[in-house]
């Protein structure tokens, strides 16, 4: 019984800071940008999270440039496309299929009328079916930001950028709770993580700077 209400209290608290994040970001932007283009705008980063396609273009535009200044296919590429299917695949069964059906917790765009805008272009037949914890599009952003980091660290700050704004979107369009999208990023970070660490060698993704760190976590002190 204890459990049960100290259940009831977390969804409750869930509930309360995700409205308060989404007031705080309303407030925050209504002096420059008009409500629906807000909507417009979260809905946009929202689209680019969905089935990884801005991840896939970055990665696409990252081996570009490999390219130019290293003519030719070479096994850091191979290991890199290959490394970055793995993790985001992983991430997306891990999240929408294992935890989703495990958890099948309601979207907030389905129960609660104040999670959810109901704006020109944003009615409520916008909300997705499916289940709501943890978030698939946190999950696939935050696994894909982790992987590119290791092959492209100088801009690892952009990638996780990207996600946090993918992440951001979910709960400003009452797709998400709080939770679910943090819960979400985390999965797919340690899911990234982890898959890394197993495959750190020195014909791997890893640029120079993250190896030489691997290795150096790896000595006795």
């Amino acid at each position: 019984m204890l459990i049960y209400y100290w259940l009831l209290s977390f969804i409750k608290f869930d509930e309360e800071i995700t409205f308060s994040l989404r007031r705080t970001i309303d407030y925050l932007l209504s002096p420059i940008v008009k409500q629906k283009l807000q909507v417009e705008i979260f809905s946009f980063f929202s689209f680019l999270g969905n089935s990884a396609f801005i991840w896939i273009l970055i990665v696409i535009l990252l081996l570009i440039f490999e390219e130019r200044k290293n003519p030719g296919i070479s096994k850091r590429d191979i290991a890199f496309v290959t490394t970055f299917i793995l993790c985001v695949s992983t991430a997306i069964i891990t999240s929408q299929i294992i935890v989703k059906n495990l958890v099948k917790r309601p979207r907030p765009c389905s129960l609660n009328i104040r999670l959810a805008f109901y704006l020109p272009g944003h009615r409520e037949t916008s909300c997705p079916k499916d289940f709501s914890f943890p978030s698939s599009h946190a999950t696939i952003a935050f696994a894909a930001a982790t992987v590119i980091t290791a092959f492209d660290k100088k801009r690892r700050w952009l990638y996780f950028f990207i996600a946090v704004l993918i992440s951001l979107s979910r709960i400003y369009l009452g797709y998400h709770y709080f939770f679910d999208v943090v819960v979400g990023g985390i999965i797919g970070f340690l899911t990234s993580k982890v898959i890394l660490g197993s495959i750190a060698t020195p014909e791997s993704i890893l640029d120079p700077t993250t190896l030489k760190e691997l290795r150096g976590a790896g000595k006795p002190e």
